[in-house]
């Protein structure tokens, strides 16, 4: 899988901790388990995306090809399955940045 960090606009710095961009080829399969999720986080999974699955405590929820999703900070085992041709933007946010993007 390969990783690139994306350049973070001076405005939004003090909001975002980091911004990459991750891109795996079709024959590929990638597993990341995260617990717990101290940092909030924005996923972009792009058009090209054909399968990647998210596991919250044991339940399944399939991610959608041109969809974002907002992460909270949880406590629960989590992880995020990549089984084909993904891109996918993931954008973490530092834990109180959450209300500038929901509540302006």
């Amino acid at each position: 899988m390969q990783q690139t960090p994306l350049h973070i606009h001076p405005g939004l710095q003090s909001h975002i901790i980091k911004a990459f961009m991750f891109e795996q080829d079709k024959d590929l399969e990638s597993m990341f388990r995260y617990v717990p999720r101290i940092f909030p986080a924005f996923l972009f999974i792009l058009k090209d995306t054909h399968k990647i699955d998210s596991f919250h405590s044991l339940e399944l929820f399939p991610l959608r090809p041109a969809s974002i999703y907002y992460m909270g900070v949880s406590c629960k085992p989590a992880s995020i399955t990549c089984s084909s041709n993904i891109q996918v933007i993931v954008v973490l946010l530092h834990p109180y940045s959450a209300s500038f993007f929901f509540w302006r």
